[in-house]
């Protein structure tokens, strides 16, 4: 359907836009949720944008006269989303976090003590952000349903469904390259989609039973945001303030409700990725489900699949090298190193997932050992050796390919990979 027309519509959705573009993009600017630049914009969690509302409105056939109210309704909820932003902002400006950009910036010296307590009450502000996000966006999905006549009706639930993905899902992509994330904003319908594109492992494959598990998946999934979600965002707000107060009980407390979450996520995505991988073994045998299995483990652990010493090498000497022996010779001891270093992985993810699923620890490389030693222990020492072994085969695989290369073109390689760390 093609855009409504209306230059009375599109203007002032523009311009109710630009605040809201504005404070997202303070949002992308602060690295950590930990530094004073936060605002209340980044815990305004359901947040709906521009590109969510249009989905929205394409995805029920609106016509001319529904789209002016939709657009209305959806100015509305940015003036709505403007104003809670202000407001916590302002509650936190009262509380120090003028104060903490100065001491952050290191303007301004603080004491422990009182820095770790200013913290805490801006935190605090923002305990409001969620709940009121709900409200506003619940409002805007209640007048949506007013507006549709009852021969749409039966297209809203996914519509809605499709929005909450959107929004309560999808957001906590932006955490896939820290080693606490571990699937957190992982959707299997985007997966598929991602697999289905030409040169995917899905490609080609006539398979309607994909789709009928993808229309049940949307379903559970639906279920799992909307049970979940408001307490997962409100808990990791809470174990922040537990962090900063130093209350270990309230910190085990509040990381075991956000692993509630996270669970309920996570075997629902696996197991819908091991439904799929059965139909994609049959179609198309292993190779095919191995490389789907490693799109979802690739998916959930990304920061684990960062290019390492050894890809780097590689690419450099595809680029510069123009002699074919030595090129071959690399290859193929990069295509040992592959293997070894994909079993490694694996067996990191496997650790990671027990960690989480059986014994309710976030575990991580940069964990304290006395942190986790009752719960996990064992497992943290698995994932030292682990990554001992991994570091062991950077080295000596990196040692192997630079043996195959002269001098200066080490010298050079060297400088070359350096630089794109």
């Amino acid at each position: 359907m093609r855009p409504m027309q209306s230059s009375t519509t599109h203007r002032p959705t523009r311009r109710a836009l630009r605040p809201l573009a504005a404070m997202l993009a303070l949002t992308l600017a602060a690295s950590s949720p930990g530094l004073a630049q936060e605002s209340a914009i980044n815990h305004i969690r359901p947040l709906m944008q521009r590109d969510h509302f249009a989905a929205v409105v394409e995805g029920l056939t609106l016509d001319r006269d529904q789209r002016q109210l939709a657009t209305l309704m959806f100015e509305d909820y940015l003036t709505g989303v403007e104003t809670l932003a202000r407001r916590v902002d302002d509650a936190a400006n009262m509380a120090g976090r003028l104060q903490l950009n100065e001491v952050f910036a290191g303007r301004v010296r603080m004491g422990n003590v009182e820095l770790r307590e200013m913290q805490a009450d801006v935190l605090r502000t923002y305990l409001e952000c969620g709940p009121e996000a709900d409200r506003l966006l619940q409002g805007f999905t209640m007048g949506l349903e007013g507006i549709v006549r009852d021969e749409q009706k039966s297209a809203l639930p996914a519509a809605l469904r499709d929005l909450r993905r959107a929004t309560l899902l999808h957001p906590y992509q932006i955490g896939q390259d820290t080693f606490t994330y571990a699937g957190d904003g992982v959707d299997v319908i985007e997966l598929v989609a991602a697999g289905r594109r030409e040169g995917g492992e899905l490609a080609d494959l006539d398979a309607p039973v994909i789709d009928e598990a993808l229309s049940s998946y949307a379903v559970q999934l639906d279920h799992v945001l909307q049970n979940h979600a408001a307490a997962r965002r409100d808990h990791e707000l809470r174990l922040r303030l537990a962090d900063v107060s130093g209350d270990p009980e309230a910190r085990s407390t509040h990381e075991q409700k956000v692993l509630d979450a996270w669970r309920a996520l996570y075997i629902l995505n696996r197991d819908t990725v091991q439904l799929v991988g059965s139909i994609v073994l049959g179609a198309k045998g292993e190779w095919a489900q191995r490389l789907w299995q490693d799109r979802f483990d690739r998916a959930c652990f990304s920061w684990m699949y960062a290019p390492r010493t050894p890809d780097r090498q590689l690419d450099w000497i595809r680029a510069n090298v123009e002699t074919p022996p030595i090129v071959q010779a690399a290859e193929l001891a990069y295509n040992e190193y592959l293997g070894e270093r994909d079993k490694l992985r694996k067996e990191a993810i496997g650790i990671l997932v027990e960690a989480r699923l059986e014994r309710g620890v976030i575990l991580h490389q940069l964990t304290s050992k006395r942190d986790i030693e009752a719960a996990a222990g064992d497992l943290y020492t698995d994932l030292l050796r682990n990554s001992g072994s991994l570091a062991n085969l950077d080295t000596s695989h990196a040692a192997e390919i630079e043996a195959l290369l002269d001098a200066d073109q080490r010298l050079t390689m060297r400088r070359a990979v350096s630089q794109r760390r």
